[in-house]
C-alpha cells in the first residue's frame, strides 16, 4: 500500500510543479495547516515549539498573499530549523 501512496504523492507533486508558484504555496500551506491541527498532542507536550510553528504558518500565508519573502520570514526559517523535538517513540 505504501507504494501506491508513494506513487500518488509523486504524481501530485509533479502536477503541482507545473502550476503557478502561488498555487504551490497555497497547497503547501493547506498541508501545513492540516498537520498543525492534527498535532494537538505535540503542541501540549512542546508548547514552546507551537509559537514558532504558528509564526511559520503566518509567514507562509503571507508569502501566498504577497508573493514575497520578508527579512523576518527568512530569520524565522532559521529559528524553525533550530527546533529539535525529541521523538519519544509514541504513535502521535
Amino acid at each position: 500500500m505504501s507504494t501506491d501512496i508513494d506513487r500518488l504523492v509523486e504524481v501530485k507533486v509533479n502536477e503541482l510543479a507545473e502550476r503557478p508558484a502561488q498555487e504551490a504555496w497555497a497547497a503547501l500551506a493547506a498541508l501545513w495547516a492540516r498537520t498543525f491541527a492534527l498535532g494537538a498532542a505535540g503542541w501540549m507536550r512542546w508548547p514552546d515549539a507551537r509559537g514558532e510553528v504558528e509564526r511559520g504558518l503566518s509567514a507562509a500565508f503571507d508569502r501566498i498573499i504577497t508573493g514575497s519573502t520578508s527579512a523576518a520570514s527568512r530569520a524565522l526559517a532559521s529559528d524553525l530549523n533550530a527546533l529539535d523535538v525529541e521523538d519519544d517513540g509514541s504513535p502521535e
